[in-house]
């Protein structure tokens, strides 16, 4: 019975020191930054609102360019974030012709990683045509992020920062073969030729050379997302008014003499045009950012969403340039100028390229995907958020439902518009939805939301 009670009195002890121990490890673990999923998802926002920042105001930054951006500084974000989770996880071996990444080996603040991390792929993409300004705005955040964590081991400080800038001058590295490295510098990939014939695109405004001709041949994150860089052909081309091709023209026709204010307003809103705001694949991402604060995400789902969804965007328009040069096909008011009415005008400027499939609705199709798996309520899509993203730049608040009911309008607005065929926006949301569900079915991510 006496050695029942000393085991007993010994039990207990036990119990409370593993009980204290426990308190210990979460008091200190907790509110620091040494778990990337107990840290905020304020420093990857606030570094990709830079990053949409930059591609507004930054020469050269056209869509597919501005996508290639979001993709590298996801894929920067989502690999320090999986090193200090689970190496597992990382994209090494899993992306087309990513080989090699330094892996993490010490003691890091994992928020001083990823704030070195994400500062050097920022600078390293806009260095070729940034100014002045946006070099230092690199800069001042990065600096601004370092100066919360002041109170950090300096030797823990500079080891962080030393792996964060060596993974990210990494992926720089490997972005370099992808053929776009560097393309702000010519957009227009000169030289170029058009091939010619009646239903060939031809310049629509003072631009007179395409944008981003070569951009199909580039290299893809994922492999077998190439498998959709060509999309089915278009109806063919005819003049006859009982054709399909017809009949496409003057759906844009009809749509443009009947629009309704609020679709004249759709159109408006999801224009999106370089220089005026984001671009597409950027108000992509500022939805992203959005809905990650209404989640209240932490860092390490922050950097998956960003990771997937800059990949997903990156492709849709690597395929899309892709079937657009391969068919190029003349643009609406092109024809309906020639066949239907020379009077014809549109709402909105039309893009000096060819017209099937729409890049809107491509690169939506694919953040559809992405959205509806990390967000949605089901796999029906249904979320209902306003998307207040645009008014930064004076645009009024949108409000939806699900997120199919957000890819709808955004593909439908370049009907709107008058600058893309029905069939350029169905099948390009149909490409890029494929596209968005290749990726998730084909890299081990972190499944945290």
């Amino acid at each position: 019975m006496k050695n029942r009670h000393f085991s007993f009195k010994y039990l207990i002890f036990f119990f409370i020191l593993i009980s204290i121990v426990s308190c210990k490890k979460d008091e200190e673990t907790i509110g620091t930054d040494t778990d990337v999923t107990k840290l905020s998802n304020n420093i990857a926002r606030e570094w990709m609102d830079l990053n949409a920042d930059l591609v507004k105001k930054t020469k050269g930054y056209a869509p597919p360019i501005a996508a290639r951006t979001f993709g590298y500084v996801g894929l920067t974000m989502y690999e320090v974030a999986v090193q200090g989770y689970d190496k597992n996880y990382s994209l090494q071996g899993q992306l087309n012709g990513l080989t090699s990444l330094p892996t993490a080996s010490g003691d890091y603040n994992w928020a001083l990683v990823f704030n070195a991390a994400v500062a050097e792929i920022t600078y390293q993409l806009f260095a070729p045509t940034g100014t002045e300004e946006h070099l230092v705005a690199i800069a001042q955040l990065k600096e601004k992020i370092k100066k919360e964590y002041a109170d950090e081991d300096p030797s823990i400080i500079e080891q962080s920062e030393t792996y964060g800038k060596t993974l990210a001058e990494a992926i720089f590295e490997y972005s370099k073969s992808d053929g776009g490295f560097e393309a702000q510098l010519d957009p227009f990939q000169q030289p170029f030729t058009m091939p010619v014939g009646d239903s060939i695109w031809i310049p629509t405004g003072s631009t007179l050379k395409p944008l981003c001709p070569k951009w199909g041949t580039n290299r893809t994150f994922i492999a077998s997302d190439i498998d959709f860089g060509i999309a089915p052909a278009p109806v063919p081309f005819s003049t006859d008014p009982a054709s399909a091709m017809y009949q496409q023209a003057k759906a844009v026709y009809n749509q443009d003499r009947y629009n309704t204010q609020d679709q004249i307003d759709i159109a408006n809103f999801w224009a999106d045009d370089a220089g005026a705001t984001a671009t597409p694949p950027g108000h992509s991402i500022l939805i992203t950012s959005q809905l990650l604060v209404e989640k209240n995400a932490n860092l390490l789902q922050s950097a998956v969403a960003f990771g997937l969804m800059g990949m997903a965007l990156n492709d849709a328009f690597i395929c899309c340039w892709k079937t657009k040069f391969n068919y190029n096909l003349l643009r609406p008011v092109t024809y309906i100028q020639r066949y239907i009415d020379p009077s014809f005008t549109t709402i909105l400027n039309t893009p000096p390229f060819p017209s099937y499939t729409s890049g809107h609705s491509s690169q939506m199709g694919a953040a559809m995907e992405i959205f509806i798996k990390l967000f949605a309520k089901n796999t029906a899509g249904d979320y209902s958020f306003v998307d207040f993203t645009k008014q930064r730049y004076g645009f009024t608040v949108r409000f939806f439902d699900n997120f199919h009911e957000m890819a709808d309008e955004c593909a439908n607005s370049r009907l709107y518009g008058g600058i893309h065929y029905p069939m350029d926006n169905t099948t390009g949301l149909q490409m890029g939805s494929q596209i968005g569900n290749n990726l998730l079915n084909t890299v081990n991510y972190p499944k945290v939301f």
